[in-house]
């Protein structure tokens, strides 16, 4: 339930940004914003405390990022304050930058791999994903040291799994059949 609101708040945003024409700006402002909340853990509880009152809310955020975030975030920033959602914010955030890639037919591909990956390496999946999928890519690299071998990646709601246990026991399956 909570990642549907999070997807709900984040939509209105996004189509509010869309019809502005402003959607990288808003989400950089998102970004921004995220990065003071992480930074300033105590601010969160703040926003999340319902003794503080919708103005003392409103004041603060006004007074900490109208110089620096569009005045629609800090309203967004303000709603989810109000509706006692701003713990999803980075939820929100997260399902802004999906529509974000979405809406520009943009993939996001995870790797998780065994070991760190040479840039030619990381270069080369990289154009085989553009490929796989006839549009460009995100990548996001991840280590995982349980993995024996070989990496899995995640685009576009599949999941490759090139991994060496998989490999391993496939081999297993076959031999013992």
């Amino acid at each position: 339930m909570m990642k549907n609101m999070s997807k709900e708040f984040a939509l209105a945003l996004f189509m509010l940004a869309k019809e502005e024409e402003r959607e990288h700006e808003y989400f950089d402002a998102l970004g921004l914003v995220a990065d003071v909340l992480t930074e300033n853990p105590l601010y969160m509880d703040f926003l999340s405390s319902p003794r503080i009152t919708r103005e003392e809310r409103g004041k603060a955020l006004k007074e900490a990022f109208a110089d620096l975030v569009p005045s629609n975030v800090i309203n967004f920033l303000q709603l989810m304050s109000d509706e006692g959602q701003a713990d999803n914010y980075y939820d929100c955030v997260a399902e802004y930058r999906l529509m974000m890639l979405q809406d520009n037919q943009i993939s996001e591909a995870k790797v998780t791999s065994a070991v760190v990956l040479t840039e030619e390496e990381k270069n080369q999946l990289h154009d085989r994903l553009v490929k796989m999928s006839g549009h460009p890519v995100e990548m996001e690299y991840m280590l995982d040291e349980n993995l024996l071998g070989g990496m899995i990646v995640q685009v576009d709601g599949k999941i490759i799994d090139g991994s060496l246990r998989t490999k391993l026991r496939e081999m297993k399956e076959v031999i013992g059949k």
